[in-house]
């Protein structure tokens, strides 16, 4: 039997005499230079319809122009694509022409056209862009940034689109299909974007917030294995949809079986989408959790409860203290770490520990007092960013417990968005205390103290938890720091910080910042906002235990990270909090610029005094620390603004959620896919804690009145004696009822 091979020189040789004549006919079409206008002018599309949103400057002026200009010129040399392929068919000459050359050979020149083509639209639209960016961001400008979002975001759309058009038009030979076809795959893949699915969408990945100041090389990242993995899909398809061309007046199925002779197209083909498939399974930057279980409760109307994993029995084991040594690598976003957990075994007998911590950590080794032990990676990660590590601790009453582990922190898979907390960047780094002393399932004493050694490159500054870092050695371009306090473990912040002292509060308080945003926030004078609500709180509730030797430190993240929280003597928040459009706007409403007081009061409500009843599970710091920012904004802007931008948004917010149809109906909840049983718990969840619980805060005040609360609330914070505040002693301190407060109103927490 004769075999066939495939006539690769003559088939190159043609390509290149045939391929300048393709690209000079196609440029002297009206077709080709309208695409070229339209991708030049794309970028000012993104930044008309705010395609990346307009919470930083950087989001504005860099990312959503780049975002709208990929959809936009993606579409333009998609339709050119279309409009090319199918010529000789709508003209007639598709018998005539395939006579003459290959019908095959010439896809591939066509195709490639295309491509260069697109390579030079995507060129004029970068330089739109860098116009854009220069006078958006003015000071803020970075080439780098700039680079990597171009390489990224910009550029790879538009021969994406023409390979993508390219493989549906020689597929179906109709350019009404082929159209629909693409338009569809195109707007289905951003729901799935907005759940957090970075791989979903191959025409642009799913913009996360940029930041300003700290840099975006965890965006980069994901962005370049999504565009990885889709060229490797894109080229795989069309491969396969290129031998499907018709010759001879064969069908589809008949052309692919003709073309399947020369083994290296569908060997390349089949190669390509393997390998894609592969990269999609084995992608390294989200983990693997299911999203959040909900039960909900047609009696409360409004309950919630979320999964997290098995619960573990009270171990009789008490963690004394922990000392580690962390040394981080930025470029590649790694961490190697090993911990030392000194522990007190009171039964005297083996017991079952488990240690948790991030999916992207692998331990390495586990010791008991220098003796190796077993453990099991579980690999089930769990909502949130979580998974498990079985080991079993010796009989020995004292037990100093050496883990150590490396990796690079991965994303939480079941949150329905895109969670970025923890980063590990050549310009920022953020890790919680679960990343220097992953948590073990024992007891915590009182006066339980870390110690730390953490290197890092010199070129970045250091905030952390606990006392003031002391810096213990300079070599080779890397510091190494002590750090001490109380807890398991710090966390840290990394980058190109700045750090304000606060004053006009009786303790020590700084704000640290990215050192990019120090001209505008000097210009809002950010130190108001933050000495306004320290010295309201500090009078209202009372003084917060701080002194010279273990400060409060205010530190902004990167605009990834939502919203703020609070731990030991930190509060932290995202850059999205201190833009000028939000800090400098005092009649907005619940700005941004209000959610650095949210943060910062939960040093007194959530750090030196905890919220926690298992009966009223929506009575947490959160209520707490919202109302008091209600009444920090009465002082400063009055009741009417207060009332507008707070009590009513609360009892809207009461009012849709008891009245929709899966409060009512219950029954249905059952029926509904997993992510949208998580979506509704986490309204629910926001419901209940943000508004429904602070609402009724606000009800006992107007039993009461304003005097009367401020003392309750006060004498709640200096009560030491009790471990937590519950919603049974806020009661009590109120002097009031439950039944008073649902006489007032309706249904409490």
């Amino acid at each position: 039997m004769k075999r066939f091979s495939f006539p690769w020189p003559a088939s190159v040789s043609a390509f290149v005499r045939l391929f300048p004549s393709a690209l000079a006919r196609l440029l002297r079409g009206r077709g080709a230079r309208l695409a070229l206008c339209a991708a030049a002018l794309s970028p000012l599309f993104g930044l008309a319809v705010h395609s990346a949103g307009t919470e930083t400057d950087a989001a504005l002026y860099l990312a959503s122009p780049a975002v709208g200009g990929a959809l936009a010129g993606g579409l333009a040399f998609a339709l050119l694509a279309l409009r090319i392929l199918g010529h000789e068919q709508r003209s007639g000459m598709e018998a005539l022409a395939g006579s003459a050359v290959s019908p095959l050979l010439m896809g591939c020149v066509r195709t490639a056209a295309l491509l260069l083509l697109s390579l030079l639209g995507g060129m004029a639209a970068s330089l739109t862009l860098l116009l854009l960016a220069l006078r958006g961001l003015g000071s803020l400008f970075s080439l780098r940034e700039y680079a990597c979002t171009c390489a990224l975001f910009l550029l790879p759309a538009f021969p994406f689109a023409v390979l993508a058009a390219s493989a549906l038009m020689q597929l179906t030979r109709r350019g009404g299909l082929a159209l629909f076809a693409l338009a569809a795959v195109t707007m289905a893949s951003y729901p799935a974007q907005e759940t957090g699915a970075y791989l979903a969408c191959f025409l642009v990945p799913p913009p996360s917030v940029f930041s300003s100041a700290l840099g975006n090389a965890t965006v980069f990242r994901l962005a370049a294995y999504s565009r990885f993995m889709w060229l490797a899909l894109l080229l795989g398809a069309w491969l396969l949809s290129l031998m499907t061309v018709r010759e001879h007046g064969l069908g589809p199925v008949r052309s692919l079986l003709l073309h399947s002779r020369f083994p290296a197209l569908p060997a390349c083909a089949a190669g390509l989408l393997l390998f894609g498939a592969l990269v999609l399974r084995a992608q390294p930057y989200m983990d693997h959790a299911a999203p959040p279980e909900l039960d909900l409760s047609s009696e409360t109307g409004g309950s919630y409860a979320f999964s997290y994993g098995e619960a573990e029995e009270a171990q009789p084991v008490t963690l004394l203290s922990t000392s580690s040594e962390v040394t981080l690598e930025p470029s590649l976003g790694l961490l190697s770490s090993r911990v030392v957990y000194r522990l007190q075994n009171e039964s005297g007998e083996e017991q079952p520990l488990t240690l948790s911590l991030n999916p992207g950590y692998t331990v390495d080794a586990v010791t008991a007092n220098g003796v190796p032990l077993p453990f099991a990676d579980l690999q089930n990660d769990y909502y949130v960013g979580l998974k498990d590590v079985r080991l079993t601790l010796p009989a020995d009453k004292t037990v100093e417990l050496a883990v150590s582990y490396h990796g690079s922190p991965k994303l939480p898979g079941g949150t329905g968005l895109l969670f970025i907390y923890q980063e590990i960047t050549p310009t920022y780094v953020a890790l919680m205390t679960g990343d220097t002393a992953p948590s073990l399932s024992v007891q915590t004493a009182e006066d339980c103290r870390f110690t730390a050694r953490v290197t890092l490159p010199e070129s970045m500054a250091l905030v952390s938890s606990g006392e003031t870092p002391k810096t213990l050695e300079l070599s080779g371009g890397l510091a190494t720091y002590t750090l001490s306090g109380a807890g398991r473990g710090p966390l840290l912040f990394a980058g190109d910080y700045m750090t304000l002292p606060v004053e006009g509060v009786s303790f020590p308080a700084s704000f640290s910042f990215g050192r990019a945003l120090g001209r505008l926030l000097a210009e809002i004078d950010i130190q108001s906002l933050l000495r306004d609500t320290l010295s309201f709180c500090e009078a209202m509730l009372g003084p917060l235990p701080y002194g010279e030797q273990n400060p409060l430190h205010v530190v902004m993240t990167s605009a990834h990270m939502m919203g703020g929280g609070a731990s030991q003597n930190v509060s932290f928040m995202g850059e999205t909090c201190f833009t000028s459009a939000n800090l400098a706007n005092a009649v907005k409403g619940a700005t941004d610029a209000e959610v650095i007081a949210h943060e910062l009061i939960h040093q007194w409500w959530g750090i030196a005094r905890y919220v926690l009843d298992e009966e009223h599970p929506a009575f947490t710091a959160e209520a707490l620390t919202s109302y008091t920012t209600y009444r920090l904004m009465r002082e400063l802007h009055g009741e009417a603004y207060a009332r507008e931008h707070y009590v009513d948004v609360w009892q809207e917010q009461v009012r849709e959620l008891d009245s929709s149809f899966y409060m009512q109906n219950p029954q249905y909840v059952d029926a509904l896919p997993a992510d949208a049983q998580a979506a509704l718990g986490a309204t629910i969840f926001d419901t209940n804690v943000y508004a429904r619980a602070p609402l009724s805060i606000y009800c006992a005040e107007q039993l009461i009145g304003t005097q009367a609360l401020d003392a309750a609330l006060r004498a709640l914070f200096e009560d030491t004696a009790q471990p937590f505040v519950t919603w049974q002693g806020f009661l009590d301190a109120c002097g009031i009822t439950q039944a008073q407060l649902d006489a007032l109103a309706g249904k409490g927490v």
